[in-house]
């Protein structure tokens, strides 16, 4: 296996990892966000969502068990050995300092970190025509999000030799991710609660879902909690532009130029 073929074997079987960690993430985040719900309510009506709470119980358990399956395969222990393998071969992360024309290639930090940046951010504000639109999709607000969570990483990965205002920049960041998280968690949960109120499932798949059941299904209360996270999808859409006008602002942009200063 050439080196470029073993670093992308690699990189799949992470982003694989990830996954699978991601679809056990997604539960425990919504519980905690139905068990807030929950704790602004008086003790009587804490049992308001019981049914929803058995399903999700059942569900995080056999998604638990899926992923320990996974974690003591064959498969996740040859991806652990194959990546701290390709962390000893010095040869597999060499770079040669000229291109196969002669030409000097940058190659240090100084070089491509900012370039890097650069790139990330113009990565967010492209997003700019389709996010100000009054009928943007959820799936765009989505994909801008993905966008600033790579600058935000990148900038915390090279923090320590960039300039003392990285960390303003990486708040402001966290404020358009956070917002933005809270909206994508309000939409996985309305799927989730839907699911629930029309199969009484946590979910099934299209090929089962080829008719409605006979008889409805009877629980107020999540049918009360769909509405209120519905209501929350409607208020981070409604403030996303409060948030988004910062990243457009000359402020924003001179700060992005001040962190590769030091460089």
């Amino acid at each position: 296996m050439n080196h470029n073929k073993e670093l992308k074997s690699i990189r799949e079987g992470i982003q694989h990892t990830g996954r699978k960690l991601g679809t056990l993430r997604d539960l425990d985040v919504f519980w905690e966000k139905t068990q807030n719900y929950l704790d602004t309510f008086p003790q009587e009506r804490q049992s308001d969502l019981d049914s929803l709470k058995k399903i999700w119980e059942e569900k995080h358990k056999s998604t638990k068990e899926e992923l320990m399956v996974y974690l003591d395969s064959d498969f996740y222990t040859q991806l652990k050995e194959s990546f701290a393998k390709s962390l000893k071969n010095d040869s597999l992360w060499s770079e040669t300092t000229l291109t196969q024309n002669g030409r000097a290639k940058p190659h240090r930090v100084c070089h491509v970190v900012p370039a890097i940046i650069y790139q990330q951010m113009a990565g967010v504000l492209a997003y700019d025509e389709w996010v100000r639109n009054p009928d943007v999709s959820l799936k765009e607000l989505h994909q801008l999000r993905i966008a600033g969570k790579s600058l935000r990483y990148t900038l915390e990965f090279f923090e320590e030799v960039l300039s003392p205002k990285t960390e303003g920049a990486i708040l402001e960041i966290r404020k358009l991710q956070d917002h933005l998280g809270d909206l994508q968690d309000a939409i996985v949960a309305s799927q989730f609660l839907r699911n629930f109120l029309t199969w009484g499932e946590w979910g099934l798949s299209k090929k089962e879902r080829k008719t409605f059941p006979q008889e409805p299904i009877l629980a107020p209360g999540v049918a009360t909690y769909l509405a209120d996270r519905q209501g929350e999808l409607y208020r981070k859409m409604r403030t996303f532009p409060e948030v988004w006008v910062y990243f457009q602002s000359d402020e924003f942009k001179k700060l992005m130029a001040e962190i590769v200063t030091t460089l």
